[in-house]
C-alpha cells in the first residue's frame, strides 16, 4: 500500500507552491542518492566527485538519513530558509525532543539496527553540535557547488507547475506531479515509496514538487506499524 496524504477542502484552498525544496530536504535527497547506485549516467560523476570530497564523519549523518526509510525528525528537512538557519534550528533542538525523535525513529524501521553512538545524542550536546557541523560540511561539498544549477531547475519547475495550475487548476498540478509514483485520488494523494513505507498523513500546507514530486509541508504522520 502507498503513503496516503489526506487533503481537506481547507487544505486545498491553502496549498501553495513553495519556492523550492528547503536546504535540509535537498541535503536529505543528496545523501540518499550517494548511498545507492541508481541512474549512474545522471548521477555517477556527481557521486564520485562528492564522495571524494566528503569526510568519513559523514557516515554518522548517513546513519540518520538512510538510503531508504525515514529521516530522524529533528533534522527538520521540511523547513525553509537558508542552510545556516536550518542548522541553527538543529543545534537548538532541546535534549528531550532529540530523545523523543530518536525513540520514534528507531521504532519506524525494525529491519535496520540503530547505531550504538546515537544512544548518547539526547544527553550529549556535543554530539548534536558535531552532527550539525557535519551536515554543514556535507552541504558545502554535495549541494553548494551545484546551487546555481539547482536554483535554475527550481525556477523552471515552479514556472511549469504554475502553468498547470493556471490552465487546469490544482487537480492538474496534483495529477501531474509524477504519475509513475504519485496518484491523485481526490481527496487523497498516494505516493509509492521506494522503502515500501506506508501510512496516512494529514494537514497539508505547501507543496514543492520538483524533487521527484515530493510534497514537503508540515504534516502529522501516522505510519502503518506493520511496515514502518
Amino acid at each position: 500500500m502507498p503513503l496516503r496524504i489526506h487533503f481537506t477542502a481547507e487544505d486545498l484552498t491553502r496549498t501553495r507552491l513553495a519556492d523550492g525544496p528547503g536546504p535540509m530536504l535537498e541535503l536529505d535527497i543528496a545523501l540518499r542518492l550517494l548511498q545507492e547506485a541508481s541512474h549512474p549516467t545522471r548521477f555517477g560523476a556527481w557521486r564520485r566527485e562528492s564522495l571524494r570530497r566528503l569526510s568519513p564523519r559523514v557516515r554518522r549523518l548517513c546513519d540518520l538519513i538512510p538510503p531508504t526509510g525515514w529521516t530522524v525528525e529533528f533534522l527538520g528537512h521540511a523547513t525553509a530558509g537558508t542552510i545556516e538557519e536550518a542548522l541553527d534550528r538543529v543545534r537548538a533542538t532541546p535534549a528531550a525532543q532529540v530523545r523523543k525523535n530518536m525513540e520514534s525513529w528507531a521504532g519506524l524501521d525494525h529491519r535496520r539496527p540503530v547505531p550504538s553512538w546515537t544512544q548518547s545524542l539526547g544527553s550529549d550536546k556535543r554530539l548534536l553540535l558535531e552532527l550539525a557541523d557535519t551536515a554543514a560540511h556535507a552541504h558545502q561539498h554535495v549541494i553548494a557547488p551545484y546551487q546555481q544549477h539547482i536554483d535554475a531547475l527550481n525556477g523552471a519547475d515552479q514556472a511549469l507547475r504554475a502553468g498547470q495550475v493556471a490552465h487546469g487548476g490544482l487537480q492538474a498540478l496534483l495529477s501531474g506531479l509524477n504519475p509513475r509514483y504519485i496518484r491523485w485520488k481526490p481527496p487523497v494523494l498516494e505516493l509509492t515509496m521506494a522503502s515500501g513505507n506506508t501510512g496516512d498523513i494529514s494537514r497539508a500546507a505547501a507543496c514543492s514538487p520538483r524533487s521527484s514530486g515530493r510534497c514537503t509541508p508540515r504534516w502529522t504522520t501516522r505510519p502503518n506499524p506493520s511496515r514502518g
